[in-house]
């Protein structure tokens, strides 16, 4: 897979344009970091290098999956309340890679 900026990506994000990287798409045993886990870090970095580009942007927000936060939903208890201090660490590039990624 062949990742490249787009030349475009500063005019759309000077422009006020919601940019979303998305990928959902499976990977291919062994294949997961080329196919998922590269691809969301290089969607990602472009976006952010674009946005330290564009002086008129005063704040980004990153969302992502729920996945993020946990791969399990009984892993930290019944009733658990989500924070910040919340990361998924039991997803890695060959058990759960799209959990991974995000």
């Amino acid at each position: 897979m062949h990742l490249k900026p787009t030349r475009h990506l500063p005019t759309l994000v000077a422009a006020g344009c919601i940019l979303v990287p998305v990928r959902s798409a499976a990977a291919k045993p062994g294949k997961e970091e080329e196919m998922m886990i590269r691809p969301a870090v290089f969607g990602t970095e472009n976006v952010l290098n674009a946005v330290n580009k564009t002086p008129s942007v005063k704040r980004v927000v990153l969302t992502a999956s729920t996945v993020s936060v946990w791969s399990d939903p009984h892993e930290r208890g019944r009733g658990h309340a989500f924070t910040e201090a919340d990361w998924n660490t039991s997803a890695t590039p060959t058990s759960f890679p799209y959990f991974y990624a995000k």
